[in-house]
């Protein structure tokens, strides 16, 4: 009998929600599908195979005690993939990785550059203005809101030096055995944008990063305090 998902690894996108899955799978007590994303609650096309298809993901899960996946574009879905997620499996855990909003979207920026899916020479306030997901993604509270009012949701900060956060508690909450995996091997290059241009995005983020911090609890300090950026 297929189980249904513990645990559902949200993005955000470039916030180490990668990372995270690895560590997750060191666990001989987690199972994840063999597909990295299974991509099913934002997905027209697979919500048509049916629940019993997503749920297949997870039949080789036997005795594990967290069963779960992570799905990046189930950041950004919205109030319907959320209800999605809460009409299947609402006893489940959301995880969500958040870093500084400025360094994610200047991330995100670098990887569409990488791509080639913004001409050379455009500028981070360019790119901003011309693909509006770079912003979109890292207004936090308005992604996360419609999946707090449904869902348990656990908030975890990604840095450079020490990857997600609370992993830990989330490891005890699941039943898991202690384990700790050091990431400063994967630590990301440097990013370099300037206090000004930092500054001036920051100023794009400010108000959701307030309402995320005064919705949840969640600490941005570092976030709001100009001396802790970059």
């Amino acid at each position: 009998m297929s189980r249904l998902p513990t645990f559902l690894g949200i993005g955000a996108p470039k916030c180490g929600t990668t990372w995270l899955a690895e560590c997750l799978l060191e666990y001989p007590q987690v199972c994840v599908p063999e597909v990295k994303e299974v991509v099913y609650f934002s997905s027209a096309k697979k919500l048509e195979r049916g629940d019993a298809w997503y749920l297949a993901h997870f039949d080789p899960a036997g005795d594990a005690k967290a069963v779960g996946e992570f799905s990046v574009t189930y950041h950004a879905g919205g109030a319907d993939v959320a209800a999605r997620i809460q009409a299947l499996a609402p006893e489940v855990h959301v995880l969500a990785v958040l870093r500084d909003p400025v360094e994610r979207a200047f991330s995100h920026y670098r990887w569409l550059c990488q791509l080639g899916k913004l001409d050379e020479g455009t500028s981070f306030a360019e790119a901003m203005r011309l693909r509006p997901e770079i912003v979109e993604d890292s207004l936090y509270f308005k992604v996360l809101s419609s999946y707090l009012k449904r869902l348990r949701v656990h908030i975890y900060r990604f840095s450079r030096r020490n990857g997600p956060n609370g992993l830990i508690s989330f490891v005890k909450r699941s039943g898991l055995s202690a384990l700790y995996r050091d990431i400063n091997n994967k630590q990301s290059k440097q990013l370099s944008l300037d206090a000004a241009a930092d500054a001036e995005a920051f100023g794009l983020f400010r108000e959701d990063v307030l309402k995320l911090q005064a919705a949840t609890g969640f600490d941005c300090t570092k976030w709001l305090e100009k001396g802790s950026r970059f």
